[in-house]
């Protein structure tokens, strides 16, 4: 019974009902001794204890003769219904670690909160907004910590005045990081749309400047045949001022030796069926004047995919057009009298054959020169070849 009246003495308010054991009216709780000293004056304990801190003691038996056990501390119960709350409200995102000091500060605040004298709610406030800090913004998470707050009903009336600042705190705190948020996103694209600008005009500068100073002529024009702007090398090329050009119609510019096919593919160009074509074209000049091009014409089409522009590139080919013509020329007539030779006749009579019409007939006519080598032997390969060309001459169709 010494050790008995000794802890009694040194706990204060404390009454021992199990032999070991310690606790307090209100139940199981976290103390320190205010005067945990012997009689001699010397510290016999220090630090924190528990309820359930094993004590040097005898007797406490309850009623029945069997051990009292100590009734569970309201802050324990509640720190640990908090920590459960944290942990299932926020879906496991958040380390141990953290879980764990997020715990133990909104912890102590709501318990100053809850027993504090005087009352002071603003640190239950101080506790929703590390909630919201901690990205705990789901209004349930709210919703069952207003419950918890008010279980036990706490003294005084304090519960719903908890419960209501811890509630205003969190709101507040959302609100704060939904502008940041929303600050932040249109921020964003600010910068995006600026960017894009940015990225417009340099490509429109771009663009420009390839336009203006290109070697071959560049049309835009639309899906109608509308020409729209022309560059100054395809004035140059036609020989006509931007307004002679832009406004005419595309299919204006038609040529008799056009290639065959050349507009089935411009046709099929403006309707979508193809992006571009490419084929070796005639035009007039605003002399008159054919000018021969090699001419790229590709389609833009717009955010949906439907046709909208059209840019024709043309390139003058036309001195490389009369020499391949003139190597052709030399190559199937003959050099002297300038009619078809061997080469120019079995060409033609290999396409004549080569689809016949029902019913055709074809004629080949065999004209000789009697005596020519008599005029060669007696009056000289000169006078020969003056004989060949008048009678050439005579051949050509008038």
């Amino acid at each position: 019974m010494r050790t008995r009246e000794r802890i009694t003495g040194f706990f204060d308010g404390y009454e021992l009902v199990e032999p070991g054991w310690c606790t307090s009216p209100s139940g199981i709780r976290r103390i320190r001794p205010r005067s945990a000293r012997t009689r001699s004056g010397s510290p016999v304990w220090q630090g924190w204890g528990t309820a359930r801190e094993r004590l040097t003691a005898g007797g406490g038996r309850s009623a029945g003769g069997g051990p009292r056990r100590a009734e569970p501390d309201p802050d324990a119960r509640f720190r640990e219904a908090w920590g459960e709350l944290l942990h299932s409200g926020h879906g496991g995102t958040l380390t141990a670690g953290t879980r764990r000091r997020l715990v133990g500060r909104t912890t102590e605040l709501l318990n100053r909160a809850r027993t504090g004298d005087p009352f002071d709610p603003e640190q239950a406030a101080e506790a929703g907004a590390l909630l919201v800090r901690a990205h705990y913004t789901d209004p349930g998470v709210l919703a069952r910590v207003v419950e918890l707050l008010q279980e036990p009903p706490l003294s005084d009336g304090r519960g719903p005045a908890l419960a209501g600042a811890f509630a205003a705190g969190w709101a507040v705190a959302l609100r704060e990081r939904t502008l940041r948020e929303q600050e932040s996103i249109r921020l964003a694209a600010d910068t995006a749309r600026l960017d894009a600008e940015r990225a417009l005009r340099a490509s429109e500068a771009r663009f420009r400047a390839l336009f203006q100073s290109a070697a071959i002529g560049i049309g835009i024009g639309d899906v109608e045949g509308t020409i729209l702007e022309v560059n100054p090398a395809l004035m140059e090329l036609f020989g006509a001022r931007q307004e002679d050009l832009e406004g005419q119609r595309v299919d204006d510019l038609v040529h008799p030796e056009d290639t065959p096919g050349v507009w089935d593919a411009y046709g099929e160009l403006i309707s979508g069926k193809r992006d571009y074509f490419q084929f070796d074209k005639p035009y007039y000049r605003r002399d008159g004047e054919a000018v021969w091009t090699h001419l790229t014409v590709s389609l833009i089409r717009d955010e949906d995919g439907a046709p909208r522009y059209q840019v024709a590139m043309l390139e003058d080919i036309t001195d490389r057009y009369r020499l391949q013509e003139r190597l052709r020329h030399q190559a199937t007539h003959d050099p002297l009298t300038g009619l078809p030779n061997r080469s120019a006749f079995f060409e033609r009579l290999e396409e004549v054959f080569a689809a016949p019409e029902p019913g055709a007939r074809f004629a080949l006519c065999y004209v000789d020169l009697d005596g020519f080598k008599v005029i060669n032997d007696s009056l000289g390969h000169e006078a020969g070849d003056q004989l060949l060309t008048a009678v050439a001459g005579g051949c050509r169709p008038c």
